[in-house]
């Protein structure tokens, strides 16, 4: 762990957060920003009203005890005690303001925040920047703080706000003992709070650091407590007995983090706090001692001893805990600074999605990769080296492969979600990087083994495929139809409108089988809304084998004339493909119909015959049918 307690270059990136903070105030708009600001103000000054009039008042009470009932002088306190009592009641009648300024200030910057959240974790047409770690970290500290994480951006904005009231009083406190006594004692009182207060804040600053620091080990912990926790791994947990396994790794996990975080504690509260906190005493005990002295050899009258004592109190409270901005500008900063990361690399990402030709209506005869070669981040081998294919429009085009083949990489370049380190891939002699990106993938319709399952109705989430489409009722209908799901519209209680999870009043839970064809009428909702490009990825995975059959059967006829890519490891279900192409290891091995590539006797010949036994084994009814 570096050492913490290191003001140079970290204070110096704080103070640029800081600014940047207050740069971005007016974004909050310049009224309500005016009035906040002028309200602190106003805040920052009536305590010092308050405190001269209660003095004036003190001093105004021996001559008025003397002077009697209705005297002048007695009426003297009594204007002293309307003017104390005035200020202190605008003081409170001002805090339920400032607080509905605080929550509108902070829901309209966090309000912005998530936009921008949104624009920087999506600004990227591929998906390699979120699998960067030091991405993958910032972006889960800002959505963390925006998803109500303790405090957030827009604390961290209003909260900034707040302190001007808390240093304007300080200020004029100071201000006040030096008019009314001396200059020096009341920069003595305010150079000791201020010291004292900056030592605070930096600890906390550190303590902030430190738990950066150990922010994965603190989301190992919360990964074990959640696994333990949730439904999702109840079932393994049990059957495996992995319960003190788990409980054992939060707590190696837990105590890791807390030892990162007491480390911090110490260097930065005990270390710097105790020298500080002398000088403050210091200072304050030195000048209050010298203002008793004068006092009490009659050298400053009733009125200033009590002004003084008071004025020189309030500016030492500079150094307390600020309950409505210290929390908030601290950790609140946290996700503003994991924002402002992830957005200093936006325009780098963007780049990736430049492109000024318009892929509309496109491709009309062919997409071919040409000598492309792919690795991911990280690894030491390529996933395709050299790789060359021509996928002819409108024709059926069956992948095949073990396990690691390459398969998912391959579509995954084709739909720009990542791009070639070498060669390219073009669409009628175009590079696709010649694309905007977003146009291009709008061209793709692609549903991949991993396909999401949205808690949302049945509606969006075929209608998802093509959201200008999701209000139509009879497109929706027309993919599920063809995707083999229309039975399950019709079981469910409340049709297209029927959320597909049991955590909603009314929802209903799908098998895998279900789920998958809910996938693939969502891809062909795509093609619905113009994508002419429809890519199926091991889509019938969670289908049994005679369903799976009976799928690709009729999937291929439906889809006839289309420019369709299907991927699978189990060479028995994609013979009625136009073609045939075999990976392994990135490269293809075998191209050619499903009847082609059986009479050469080569690897698909092999590997078909095996699974095709296999399957027939297990249902032999399905013999006629493979045939």
């Amino acid at each position: 762990m570096r050492r913490p307690f290191g003001i140079s270059s970290e204070f110096r990136g704080h103070l640029v957060t800081r600014l940047a903070i207050l740069r971005e105030l007016p974004l909050i708009g310049w009224p309500t920003l005016v009035v906040a600001v002028f309200l602190q103000l106003i805040a920052g000054l009536l305590p010092v009203g308050f405190i001269i009039s209660t003095s004036v008042l003190i001093g105004r009470v021996p001559a008025a005890i003397h002077a009697g009932a209705g005297s002048t002088e007695a009426h003297g306190v009594e204007i002293a005690l309307i003017f104390a009592a005035g200020f202190f009641i605008v003081q409170q009648s001002l805090a339920p303001l400032q607080a509905l300024l605080t929550t509108r200030i902070t829901r309209r910057f966090d309000g912005i925040a998530r936009d921008r959240l949104m624009r920087a974790s999506f600004a990227s047409a591929g998906i390699a920047p979120l699998e960067d770690p030091k991405r993958v970290e910032a972006l889960g500290q800002a959505a963390e703080s925006l998803l109500g994480f303790w405090v957030s951006p827009g604390d961290a904005c209003a909260g900034t706000i707040a302190l001007v009231s808390r240093y304007i009083t300080a200020v004029a406190m100071a201000v006040v003992v030096g008019y009314a006594y001396s200059w020096p004692i009341g920069l003595l009182l305010l150079a000791g709070g201020l010291t004292l207060r900056f030592v605070w804040r930096h600890a906390l600053t550190v303590l902030d650091d430190g738990a950066r620091l150990a922010w994965h080990h603190w989301m190992r912990a919360e990964y074990f407590r959640n696994l333990g926790l949730g439904s999702g791994a109840a079932k393994e947990i049990r059957i495996f007995a992995l319960v003190g396994l788990l409980r054992s790794r939060y707590r190696e996990a837990s105590v890791e983090y807390l030892r990162h975080y007491w480390e911090a504690r110490w260097q930065g509260y005990i270390r710097p706090f105790i020298p500080a906190a002398l000088f403050t005493m210091v200072a304050a005990s030195a000048s209050l001692a010298l203002v008793g002295h004068a006092a009490s050899r009659g050298q400053i009258s009733i009125q200033t001893l009590a002004l003084v004592i008071q004025a020189a109190l309030a500016t030492a409270q500079v150094a307390s805990w600020y309950p409505e901005s210290d929390g908030q500008t601290q950790f609140g900063m946290r996700g503003y600074d994991a924002l402002r990361e992830l957005e200093s690399t936006r325009v780098d990402d963007e780049s990736d999605a430049a492109g000024s030709r318009d892929p509309a209506g496109l491709p009309l005869r062919e997409i071919r990769f040409e000598g492309v070669t792919f690795a991911y981040p990280g690894a030491a081998d390529p996933v395709l080296s050299g790789f060359d294919l021509t996928i002819r429009i409108g024709t059926s085009l069956a992948i095949v492969g073990l396990n690691g083949a390459g398969k998912t990489t391959l579509v995954k370049l084709l739909a720009r979600l990542y791009d070639p380190q070498q060669g390219r891939i073009t669409c009628d002699g175009i590079d696709v990087r010649e694309f905007p990106a977003a146009a291009w993938q709008r061209r793709i319709a692609a549903i991949f083994q991993d396909f999401l399952h949205y808690e949302l109705p049945l509606r969006d989430n075929v209608g998802f495929g093509a959201i200008e489409l999701v209000e139509d009722e009879a497109a929706i209908t027309r993919a599920l139809s063809r995707g083999g799901a229309l039975a399950l519209r019709d079981s469910l209680g409340r049709g297209l409108d029927t959320p597909l999870s049991r955590a909603y009043e009314g929802g209903s839970e799908l098998s895998g089988g279900q789920w998958q064809r809910v996938a693939i009428a969502r891809a062909l909702m795509a093609v619905e809304g113009g994508a002419s490009v429809l890519v199926l990825d091991e889509p019938t995975a969670n289908l049994d084998v005679r369903a799976e059959v009976e799928f690709f059967a009729r999937f291929l006829e439906l889809t006839k004339g289309l420019t369709t890519i299907v991927i699978s490891h189990r060479f028995s279900t994609v013979r009625r493909a136009d073609r045939v192409v075999v990976l392994e290891r990135g490269q293809i091995v075998e191209d050619g119909s499903h009847d082609e590539l059986v009479a050469l006797g080569g690897r698909y010949a092999e590997l078909f015959e095996l699974q095709a036994a296999r399957f027939v084994d297990d249902d032999p009814g399905l013999e006629q049918e493979l045939a």
